[in-house]
């Protein structure tokens, strides 16, 4: 019961109305399957959203509390004009930053901490049951465009960045286009990524993606 008041409390009711009757019509709004936190600034409600899980509460945009950033004064923000996935139950913090043109794939049980952001302009998808923590930043453009002078030919396309099962980005991370992470990764804190990691169970970090120690497993 202590939950449910909880989320009534931080829970916008106009904004979460509003969000649900924009991409599912009536339903959404009889089941409301996701939760605004009132904390977050709905800049554009484009393209689609597709939900896999059409439940109640499924997913939950700046509703977490984080003690290391308070609610009174983290803003997040949501603008779509892509596609974003919503393949199960997921969390997105307070403070989160969510800018999608593409398509934005979230796994099932992922929790994405406080103060991230999600910037999308080709694809990003994040496996299931990964923790993305507080300060991390996921990005597959360079946002300004970058051409040969001799040629025109653009020199810096955007590229997916692909998330494997079961990683732990840890805080202040930067996770940077074309980087594909295999599954039970660990990203060293204040890590720079810039280039993929195939081997599984490995702890990487810093300038690229250096391996750092072999045969590791994590819990939350």
């Amino acid at each position: 019961m202590k939950k449910i008041l909880k989320k009534i409390i931080t829970m916008s009711l106009f904004k979460t109305f509003y969000f649900n009757f924009r991409y599912f019509g009536l339903k959404g709004l009889f089941v409301l399957p996701v939760l605004i936190g009132k904390k977050c600034e709905l800049r554009k409600l484009g393209g689609k959203i597709i939900m896999k899980d059409f439940s109640t509460a499924a997913v939950q945009i700046a509703m977490n509390d984080m003690g290391n950033f308070p609610k009174s004064n983290t803003v997040a923000s949501f603008q779509n004009s892509g596609t974003i996935i919503f393949e199960g139950r997921s969390h997105l913090g307070v403070g989160t930053r969510i800018s999608n043109g593409g398509e934005l794939i979230i796994g099932d049980a992922v929790t994405i901490s406080a103060d991230c952001s999600l910037i999308c302009a080709k694809m990003i998808k994040i496996g299931k049951k990964c923790n993305i923590s507080w300060g991390t930043q996921i990005l597959d453009t360079d946002f300004h465009k970058i051409y040969d002078s001799n040629t025109k030919e653009l020199l810096n396309p955007d590229k997916p960045v692909i998330i494997g099962e079961h990683c732990w980005i840890s805080r202040g991370s930067l996770i940077l286009k074309g980087v594909c992470l295999a599954n039970d990764i660990i990203v060293a804190a204040n890590s720079v990524i810039t280039k993929s990691q195939e081997q599984s169970n490995t702890v990487i970090a810093m300038g690229g993606g250096k391996i750092l120690k072999e045969n590791v497993e994590w819990e939350m």
